[in-house]
């Protein structure tokens, strides 16, 4: 992971980022916006929707959330 995956996954005041995981690596960060999962992948890799979809339903929250990727 360079750098600026580094940025985006420790924040400011020690905080850590919601990540994605894909094959036992860190393949991203993921936030909540109002009924959607944003799910911003480093450097543009391509998540298995399937497998992302079981991810987002296990999160529980209003029916019909959905993620999208940024």
């Amino acid at each position: 992971m360079g750098s600026d995956p580094r940025l985006a996954v420790s924040r400011a005041a020690g905080w850590i980022s919601p990540l994605v995981l894909a094959g036992a690596r860190i393949a991203g960060t993921w936030e909540q916006a109002d009924s959607e999962i944003l799910v911003s992948t480093f450097d543009g890799e391509t998540l298995p929707a399937g497998e992302l979809a079981t991810a987002v339903d296990r999160l529980g929250g209003p029916p019909g959330r959905t993620a999208r990727t940024v």
